[in-house]
């Protein structure tokens, strides 16, 4: 019977070990990077839900939505919001950024055309709502889901305020739909980190090369989701 030097199965052993721990490691950032991704999608979703259903109560014809905190303006508010200073109706210290627009829709379905004035407010940022005011399909409901999905997409606990038509004024509170405590955590730094140790056990990387991998992993993980997209929404429509 052929014995085999401890040294080489100790070597052995250790190689499969690795290899096996390398495997496990890999499936561990997929399901991290996934699980995040899902997680983040689930949330957008969310709040584009709320922005249609905030839309409905906007045109009285629903209750509103349990998630946001609405209110309606006080007369004396209502002149300040007319004048376009929203940042005063607010109760944040620093000078704020007011992002104000409109809403517009038309299309067979509609007898006149819709109207949806807005102001958001925020400590941090202006919006970038130009191709938003650019309604699609001639819905504004869904428009405003986009506004809604478009603030929980950043860190921030901005301030919604609302009108229909001539209606009245409605401050909105979704700090629990886009605010920034209600945002998963973004799990997918720890992926690949994980990968990264896989390839420093594997092949020592380190330095520039590790920075020029981890550039790779991203810019290769960014653009599979809007090809996917592309591929299952266009092509196989």
């Amino acid at each position: 019977m052929r014995m085999w030097p401890r040294n080489l199965n100790s070597l052995r052993i250790t190689g499969i070990v690795l290899i096996m721990l390398a495997a496990t490691i890999g499936a561990g950032s997929v399901w991290i990077w996934m699980h995040s991704h899902v997680a983040w999608q689930n949330h957008l979703q969310r709040a584009f839900n709320s922005g249609l259903r905030l839309s409905d109560m906007l045109r009285q014809q629903a209750s509103p939505p349990s998630d946001l905190v609405i209110t309606q303006l006080k007369p004396n508010d209502i002149l300040i919001a007319n004048k376009g200073k929203f940042g005063l109706l607010t109760d944040q210290s620093a000078t704020p950024y007011v992002t104000v627009f409109s809403l517009k829709a038309s299309g067979p379905k509609l007898r006149t055309q819709e109207t949806l004035s807005l102001a958001i407010v925020s400590s941090d940022l202006q919006y970038p709502v130009r191709e938003i005011a650019k309604t699609k399909d001639g819905s504004a409901a869904v428009a405003l889901g986009d506004v809604t999905r478009l603030l929980a997409s950043y860190c921030s606990d901005p301030i919604l305020f609302a009108r229909y038509q001539d209606g009245y004024w409605y401050k909105i509170d979704g700090s629990n739909v886009w605010g920034c405590d209600a945002a998963p955590t973004d799990r997918r730094p720890h992926a690949v980190l994980l990968v990264l140790l896989i390839l420093h056990f594997r092949s020592g990387l380190r330095g520039r090369a590790t920075t020029r991998v981890v550039l790779l992993a991203y810019l290769l993980l960014t653009l599979g989701y809007p090809g996917v997209k592309f591929v299952t929404d266009i092509l196989m429509a």
